[in-house]
Order: structure tokens, then C-alpha cells, then sequence
């Protein structure tokens, strides 16, 4: 029985990274859409990014809680629509956004 879950959250995870939801480990596809949630998402920036979490917090502030950006934004050093355009020519990927 345990082996079937097994299997389902490895498709599950496969499918979340696949699709540019996860960095590092970090689920960056989350909307924070509560103050609990926003917490999160500036601790997930200030660790994917290696700033602190104020800087982190404005990043988020200036790409509207949008994880993905604010990340690219930061290890980039570039505005919002540059991240935005780097993440759609790369399949909202981060890594592969990073890359480029």
C-alpha cells in the first residue's frame, strides 16, 4: 500500500518540477495569498536568492508575490519585466531563466 503513495508523489513532484513549480527544493510556483503564506515565500527567496529576508520582502513587494520573479530579480539583478520575460522564454523554469 505504502508503495503505491510512493509512487504517486514521486509522478507528482516529477510532474511539479517538469512544469518550473519547484527550485532548489522550494515549491516556487506557491501563491501567498495569507500573511502565513507570505512568510514562506520571503524565507524561499531569501534562501534561493542567499539574501536576507528584507530584500527578500521587497523583491516579492515589486514582482506582486510572485515567488519566480523575485528570484530571478534578484540572482539576475534585473527589473520585472526582464525576469518575466527570461521565465517565459524558459517555461517559467527557474533554473533554466537563471541560465540564460
Amino acid at each position: 500500500m505504502w508503495g503505491f503513495y510512493s509512487r504517486q508523489v514521486q509522478k507528482s513532484s516529477s510532474v511539479l518540477i517538469q512544469l518550473g513549480g519547484a527550485y532548489q527544493n522550494l515549491m516556487v510556483g506557491m501563491r501567498s495569498t495569507n500573511s502565513q503564506l507570505r512568510k514562506r515565500a520571503a524565507n524561499m527567496v531569501s534562501l534561493a536568492a542567499n539574501v536576507d529576508e528584507v530584500t527578500a520582502q521587497q523583491a516579492l513587494e515589486l514582482s506582486q508575490g510572485r515567488i519566480r520573479e523575485a528570484i530571478v530579480m534578484l540572482k539576475k539583478n534585473i527589473g520585472l519585466q526582464d525576469a518575466e520575460r527570461l521565465l517565459a522564454l524558459h517555461h517559467n523554469r527557474v533554473r533554466d531563466a537563471l541560465e540564460d
